[in-house]
């Protein structure tokens, strides 16, 4: 048995890997791909007929009208390929001696079993192949007759053991292959076509011929006969095991085969008479009207559930005409038959090729490390591709991707011959919110406020009058969710309006200030011990069941809260930030308990630092009322409640007016609908009409989208109903008012670990609008101004958004409230221009390290670097001219500033061995070059930057002047190659090294674009000398391939990381710091710090694997520099391409541990940290480096080594520390966002509702991971390097598929690009 195994074994691999195998698969392939486009043709002919629809019988409508004509034709072809395929396997390895070796060794029967099973597995592949094509349909909603399905394949196999049979028989009987598959293609021929064959040749039809075609007509056409089917497949198996007596006793042994071959032909004879005796011969068995089998309804349910169903399922109904789901009758498009076409005619096509192009490779004379190198290429590419494209045309949902699509993996820069080879599809057309056309024109403004604007002309003419003095405040209320939260947007909006109209106050603001009431422009200094809050409940799910509206809440007051003193003595004390109006007017919003003393006394003491006064209130139980205190200007302010009697109050709010203009007043209500806000008794609400606002804003909708789409208790009439009444409430309180709703953005859910589009959103939009427009209110579409479908994609993409599709950075939230601040006042002003928003940023053509753009280029250069791999030079100018492409897809007139700074340093330099050869030291030489390269980068990078400083200096001293900006675009990279490009002058005129004479071999190190952008810094001594013999540093083998690729994985992966953090806690919290407690932003600075790292060190990784490609090395960069003890060790580890830049070119040239090495080490690290940007944060992080360097060098704690695991450990921790709080100054990039992460992290309110679980189980790993063992990674890597070529591909493959999954919404460049 096992000796049938292994020649089991050996025989698929060559049959399956053989150039015939494989063609005669690839040809059934496109013959079944056309074969069902037309039967889909035909069908959705016959279908428009409705003769299909009507018919009940699914055996009809699956079967004869589709798959019949499908499959018949393509597998008759196929039966005539066949013979030659088996033929072939019974004649390899004829002649050379190995088959009579394998008989001699194995036996020739069993050589003989192992060809037939062969044979039979290349068949079941065939039939296998059809299997797509049927789930295809099952997936567009028909309906399949499994057994008539079965029957049409036993017809198949049927004519598959004739061919095999035949095959051996011929291949027995003849020693020459050609004349032995002749025979059997022949044979096929008058099976298959028995009538047209007689009639070529003016004979009769052979009656047993014609048996067999009426056999397999007759499975065609769902009926099994069971006696012909018998008989032929016993006279099929008689002849192959007659074949079989003929190998196993050799030819010229006939006594033997004919008693073989009487005892065979007896058997068979004896079986067929028993059946014909017991009468099973003379039945037929129909498979028809046997209705739709519900598994394949159970696989279609779960397939449009994962996958998405393909196409609507519709039918006609008689006697209307009109069309109604139906399960048997799939509406069939052209994009349909062109999938098909995709799959059958290129996926399967490119597998089969791979398979034979691999096999090929393996028997050819190639070495056998490019061997390798070529098969994990191939495998690496072929499966992704393949993968892609029936994701593309297989997978119909569009929305759900797990492979990178093919216009993914294309470069952008081959997109006219993407565009022509896979057209991207028709966009649909875009419904109206509502599903139907809006009545009337779409407003320029996106604001519907009724004709002529007139639901907002009463706040258009208060502002009016407020302009022209003739009323002193305008008071604006915007209530909104968490879009609004941390006073994002609206503090846009407040600010806009009071810089045009006047600052007339902060308004309305929190007795006690929480995360959720955090605002801006405000300072809330209040202790919450003091009171007891209460709020309206925000829960989506409460007791099992969907919180459908929460109950009237007697403790909540107008805003939606309450905040309850505990005692008289509870004080609530607000400020006025620097810079803002002083409070002249306060109003205290108070409330009396339902359950009380029947008249409440309240005392209310207000302190406003320059004096004190007292206003008394009496309430009854459950009322409201109002305390006004007219004050001197004053900047804070304090109240309490001492000398009161009765039961304590709620403190609704306070409202806080300065002056004349503006009042902005902003209620955050996170995570309730609108429409909950009915929780607030009517009674409660009497101190908004004591407000008396002349605009009230309401910006609510995503958290009614989201219960829409996840509770089914929640419907749209619901949503209806309970704004309607909320509306109708505020229209009853303030008859006077002006009310503006403003719609949500797109929101995007994830789908599959893919953002898709909410259509619920639509919903919400289209009942605030239909709404609003009842009340006689004004509607803001926010979705329509910031242009409509894929708004919050490009969001995110360009930081205007948060990685949960949901919710507005804070730059994002400015952008959008300047769209709805201009509608606004062209509607104040009577014009009529659209807001113009750019919220997708620029659309970069840059080839990035981590895009597929990098992967062809690289591609490219390193095929065309080995076609020039015998012309040195034409490959070094081949080699630059390539980087300086790549350079010119970034920005293209940077290009001018690195030929000036190639061609200054290389004259410079061989200038200076000119001055030397004189005697001369060459001096003047090398302070042209400094001068010019340092004055470059300082005109490009740091001339505005010290302008505005100069400006801000004489500004302080009172003076008034114009100082000039530039304002260039920093080229990319200019930091690493000017550096790069001076350590080579100064090189020179040190003297250790000699000028390069090749200006070719000089650009080319200057401009090498694997480490262009960002380092690492290579020095010309450590490069330039190894380039002399031949254009690279050593010839790149399949070792130095599989090393390659491991790092450049490995860099992908730290990038893919670093985004994923960047995305989901890091950006947020820089963001907007205050909106997050301490133990948020406590991970986001855990966070920053692998996310810098993963980040820099993933772009060093790809940067050295890239060289190392191409035959070049690069200096080692990073390593693991968070496991260091001292400060000065990190600088050991971290960027050390830059840390012995500096040391070797600034430190030392100061006088390095000579002289003044306190001093020498500041300015070193001030100019380190100035380096990496023009700006005050980076000057002082390199100075907040440069003291701890100092420290440790006066304590000497640089030099200590420590052996105790537990000091090791706790240096380690000690250093990572001080490393990531320099990075909080490093991050943060103003001195705003510095305080605020700070004061973030010294609060001390507890919980991380943002830090879920998988972002720790991330950070976690990759700390645990950082302090593993050097010698892990070393495993890891010889592992890898050991594995096949087709694993390596395979390996490769799935882990670009995970990096796939697990990276962020478009491309995010490196950090160190910016330097």
């Amino acid at each position: 048995m096992k000796e049938l195994v292994l020649i089991l074994r050996s025989e698929v691999r060559d049959m399956f890997a053989s150039p015939s195998g494989s063609v005669c698969l690839a040809a059934l392939s496109a013959v079944l791909g056309a074969g069902f486009y037309l039967a889909l043709a035909g069908f959705g002919e016959v279908a428009a007929t409705a003769t299909v629809v009507r018919n009940p019988d699914v055996f009809t409508v699956s079967v004869n009208y589709l798959f019949v004509p499908a499959f018949n034709n393509a597998y008759h072809v196929f039966m005539l390929l066949f013979p030659v395929i088996v033929t072939r396997i019974c004649f390899r390895d004829n002649g050379s001696g190995r088959l009579n070796y394998l008989g001699q060794i194995c036996g020739q029967g069993r050589l003989f079993a192992a060809k037939c099973i062969t044979a039979a597995w290349y068949l079941f592949a065939a039939i296998i192949l059809s299997l797509p094509a049927v789930y295809y349909w099952i997936m567009l909603g028909g309906q399949v007759s499994a057994p008539g399905l079965a029957l049409l394949s036993a017809g198949f196999i049927l004519l598959g053991m004739l061919a095999i049979a035949v095959s051996c028989a011929a291949s027995s009987l003849s020693r020459n292959y050609t004349v032995a598959s002749g025979i059997a293609v022949l044979v096929m021929a008058m099976l298959l076509y028995p009538g047209l064959l007689a009639e070529a040749c003016g004979l009769a039809p052979c009656g047993a011929v014609s048996s067999i075609v009426s056999i397999v007509a007759q499975l065609e056409d769902g009926l099994f006969p069971v006696g012909p089917f018998a008989i032929t497949a016993s006279a099929a198996s008689g002849l192959i095991l007659l074949s079989y007596c003929v190998y196993a006793n050799g030819r010229h042994d006939r006594s033997r085969v004919y008693i073989k071959a009487s005892v065979i032909a007896v058997f068979i004879g004896v079986l067929l008479a028993a059946a014909g005796m017991t009468g099973i011969l003379d039945k037929t068995y129909s498979v028809r009207n046997k209705g739709p089998v519900p598994g394949v309804t159970t696989l279609y349910e779960k397939g449009t559930k994962i996958f998405g169903s393909f196409q609507p399922r519709v039918h006609l109904n008689e006697g209307t005409g009109e069309h109604k789901t139906a399960p048997a009758a799939p509406v069939i498009t052209k994009n349909n038959r062109r999938d098909i076409l995709v799959l059958y005619w290129v996926v399967v096509p490119l597998i089969l090729l791979l398979i034979a192009v691999a096999r090929g490779i393996g028997a050819s004379g190639i070495p056998e490390g490019r061997k390798k190198t070529i098969i994990l290429v191939m495998t690496w590419l072929v499966l992704m591709i393949s993968l892609a494209l029936t994701q593309d045309y297989y997978f119909k949902n569009r929305t759900w991707k797990v492979f990178p699509s093919v216009r993914e993996i294309l470069p952008h820069w081959g997109g006219s011959v993407e565009s022509l080879i896979w057209p991207e599809p028709a966009p649909a057309k875009k419904p109206s919110l509502s599903g139907r056309s809006h009545a009337g024109p779409i407003d320029p403004n996106c604001l519907y406020a009724g004709k002529d604007y007139e639901h907002l002309k009463r706040f258009s003419r208060k502002l009016s009058d407020l302009q022209a003095g003739r009323r002193d405040v305008v008071r604006i209320v915007h209530y909104g969710d968490s879009l609004i939260w941390g006073d994002c947007y609206s503090k846009t909006l407040k600010r806009s309006f009071q810089k045009e109209f006047g600052d007339g106050g902060r308004g309305i603001v929190p007795a006690v200030e929480t995360m959720a009431t955090v605002l801006q422009d405000h300072v809330n200094r209040t202790s919450p011990s003091g009171f007891t809050q209460h709020a309206i409940r925000h829960e989506f799910r409460y007791g099992g069941r969907f919180f459908m509206r929460p109950a009237v809440n007697p403790m909540v007051g107008f805003t939606g809260e309450g905040a309850f003193i505990k005692g008289p003595r509870s004080e609530v004390r607000l400020e006025a930030p620097a810079g803002s109006g002083r409070i002249i007017r306060v109003t205290i919003y108070l409330r009396a308990p339902v359950n009380g003393a029947p008249v409440n006394e309240y005392h209310v003491n207000l302190d406003y630092g320059t004096g004190k006064t007292m206003r008394v209130v009496s309430l009854k139980p459950g009322r409201t009322g109002a305390v006004v205190f007219e004050i001197p200007p004053s900047d804070h302010i304090s109240f309490n409640f001492e000398g009161s009697a009765g039961a304590n109050c709620s403190v609704d709010a306070v409202n806080l007016e300065t002056g004349r203009g503006i009042a902005y007043s902003t209620i955050v209500r996170m995570g309730i609908h609108m429409g909950w806000m009915n929780a607030i008794p009517d009674p409660n609400l009497a101190p908004l009409r004591d407000v008396n606002p002349d605009l009230v804003i309401y910006q609510f909708g995503i958290n009614e989208a989201a219960s829409l789409g996840a509770f089914r208790e929640f419907t749209k009439e619901e949503l209806r109903s309970q704004m309607r009444e909320w509306l109708g409430k505020i229209k009853r309180l303030l008859p006077e008012t002006d009310v503006l709703l403003i719609g949500p953005p797109e929101r995007l859910q994830t789908f599959q670990g893919f953002p898709v589009p909410m259509k619920e959103t639509f919903d919400v939009q289209e009942v605030q609008r239909e709404e609003a427009e009842r009340a006689g209110f004004a509607y803001f579409d926010t979705y329509q101004c910031l242009g409509g479908e894929g708004q919050m994609m490009k969001m995110v993409t360009s930081g205007l958004a948060m990685s949960d599709y949901t919710h507005f950075t804070m730059r994002g939230g400015d952008r959008a409230a300047e769209g709805f601040y201009t509608a606004l006042m062209n509607v104040h002003r009577k014009k009529s221009d659209r807001p113009k928003l750019d919220v997708s940023g620029k659309e970069s053509r840059a080839i990035r390290f981590n895009s597929a753009s990098y992967a062809w280029f690289l591609a490219f250069v390193i095929l065309a670097g080995l076609a020039l791999r015998k012309k040195p030079e034409i490959r070094l100018i081949f080699l630059a001219a390539a980087s300086y492409f790549f350079y010119a897809t970034w920005q293209v007139w940077p290009i001018a500033c690195l030929a000036a700074t190639t061609v200054m340093d290389y004259s410079m330099a061989r200038c200076i061995n000119n001055a030397r050869e004189r005697g001369e030291k060459g001096t003047g030489y090398l302070v042209m070059s400094l001068t010019f390269g340092l004055g470059l980068l300082f005109a490009l990078k740091y001339f505005d930057f010290f302008s505005d400083l100069a400006g801000k200096a004489i500004h302080a001293l009172g003076y008034q002047a114009t100082v000039p900006f530039m304002n260039l675009l920093l080229p990319v990279g200019i930091s690493f190659y000017t550096f790069q490009s001076l350590s080579y002058t100064i090189d020179v005129w040190r003297g250790r090294i000699k000028p390069e004479k090749s200006i070719i071999r000089y650009a080319q190190y200057v401009s090498m674009f694997t480490q262009l952008l960002a380092g690492p810094i290579v020095k010309a001594r450590e490069y330039l000398p190894a380039l002399k013999e031949r254009a690279s540093h050593f010839i790149a083998d399949h070792s130095h391939f599989t090393a390659a690729l491991f790092l450049i994985l490995t860099g992908l992966a730290k990038k893919t990381g670093a985004d994923w953090l960047a995305g989901s806690i890091v950006d947020r919290v820089y963001e907007s710091p205050q909106m997050f407690l301490p133990l948020e932003t406590l991970a986001a600075v855990y966070a920053y710090g692998i996310q810098i790292y993963g980040d820099f060190s993933g772009y060093t990784d790809m940067a050295i694997g890239s060289a190392m490609l191409l035959g070049f090395n690069l200096t080692q960069n990073f390593h693991r520099p968070y496991a260091s003890l001292s400060m000065t060790e990190f600088w050991q580890r971290w960027h050390m391409s830059l840390g012995k830049w500096l040391g070797d070119y600034l430190y030392i040239s100061l006088g390095g541990n000579r002289k003044r090495v306190l001093f020498n080490i500041g300015v070193t690290m001030l100019l380190c940290g100035l380096w990496h940007g023009a700006g005050i944060p980076f000057m002082l992080w390199g100075l907040y480096h440069g003291l701890f360097l100092i420290i440790e060098r006066i304590f000497g704690l640089n030099k200590k080594e420590t052996k105790n695991r537990f000091l090791r450990g706790f240096r380690i921790f000690v250093t990572l520390h001080i490393v990531l709080f320099g990075w909080i100054i490093f991050r943060c990039g103003t001195w705003e966002t510095f305080t605020g992460v700070l004061g973030s992290l010294a609060g001390g309110k507890w919980g991380a509702p943002n830090v879920g679980p998988l972002l720790l189980v991330v950070m976690t790993v990759f700390y645990a991971l950082h302090y593993t063992p050097v010698a892990w990674k070393e495993r890891l890597e010889r592992a890898w390097a050991g594995l096949p070529a087709s694993l390596q591909g395979l390996a490769a493959s799935f882990i670009t598929i995970v990096l796939y999954n697990a990276a962020t919404a478009g491309i995010r460049p490196f950090i160190y690009f910016q330097f």
